[in-house]
């Protein structure tokens, strides 16, 4: 469904608030899918619980993803630039 068409609810903003992980976010949301794997570069900082607001704060993911992570089921971590394994981790909302 192109994003002209929606309400504008629905719509994401058109700022920098919006990266690719909140684009990943929305498109899984509006697919639906039962998962969002978000692929990164850096690790998923060690914690008994991953909020995204702290994720934010930390510069890790964008600040208009919390907004669409309640709509996800499941939000999976995987790091690509560990050599010869992934490390992974679920994020909690």
């Amino acid at each position: 469904m192109e994003e002209v068409s929606l309400a504008a609810n629905e719509r994401l903003p058109h700022c920098w608030d919006v990266t690719s992980d909140s684009l990943a976010a929305w498109v899984a949301m509006r697919w639906p899918a039962e998962r969002l794997i978000l692929l990164k570069s850096v690790d998923l900082p060690d914690a008994q619980k991953h909020e995204p607001e702290s994720l934010v704060k930390a510069g890790l993911i964008d600040s208009f993803f919390p907004q669409l992570a309640n709509s996800i089921p499941a939000i999976e971590w995987i790091n690509l630039r560990r050599e010869g394994e992934i490390a992974w981790g679920l994020l909690n909302r």
